[in-house]
């Protein structure tokens, strides 16, 4: 006789499937390929740019940009590697219903709601309308040698700053890296919209 799984398991179970089945509702083969400039625009800067990001990531069947859209928050709720969202996707895919509903007709109602570091998006394609929680990361990255060797959540308050030199203010920032500073190609820190969740229309 298999071994039952606990309630915990259970429940984390349901609850990475609810999410790829919900998130499949952004996904399907009916979507036109984005052209170079939509791919060269996409970015985390605001919950639209994050939404159109993830729909460009839809389109070209990229389910590591996809995964990228999403808040460290909502992985860490969910236990939810990046193999498992390939996983859970593709299943998704294949057994729901939803999919290719929504991508090419999916548009914000309104500007994002937003409060601090997170913010609500309402969204509506086909007629049909949900509303999309997300979460403000901040980031720290830098590459030395052609390597990423460095990929940091930061605290912005601490890691960016300001101070004045020779009448201009100048915008400073730090990142944690065991690089020599002559051995480092690019520094990056940046603010980073991530979805962290579907919320009830």
């Amino acid at each position: 006789m298999p071994p039952t799984a606990s309630p915990l398991e259970s429940t984390a179970r349901r609850a990475r499937a609810l999410l790829a089945v919900a998130c499949a509702s952004f996904l399907g083969a009916c979507c036109a390929t984005p052209t170079n400039a939509e791919l060269l625009d996409a970015s985390f800067r605001t919950p639209e740019a994050t939404l159109e990001t993830f729909r460009i990531a839809a389109r070209c069947d990229e389910p590591g940009l996809e995964y990228r859209c999403l808040s460290a928050q909502l992985v860490r709720r969910l236990s939810l590697s990046q193999l498992a969202w390939r996983e859970g996707r593709a299943e998704a895919l294949r057994s729901s219903g939803l999919v290719a509903l929504f991508v090419d007709g999916l548009e914000p109602v309104g500007d994002a709601l937003l409060d601090g570091d997170r913010a609500e998006l309402r969204v509506r394609s086909l007629g049909r309308e949900l509303r999309l929680s997300f979460v403000r990361e901040s980031v720290g990255r830098a590459w030395a040698r052609g390597r990423l060797v460095a990929d940091e959540d930061l605290d912005w308050s601490t890691a960016v700053g300001s101070q004045e030199i020779d009448g201009a203010v100048h915008a400073f920032g730090r990142v944690p890296t065991t690089a020599l500073p002559a051995d480092i190609d690019e520094l990056r820190l940046s603010r980073e919209w991530k979805l962290d969740g579907l919320l009830q229309p």
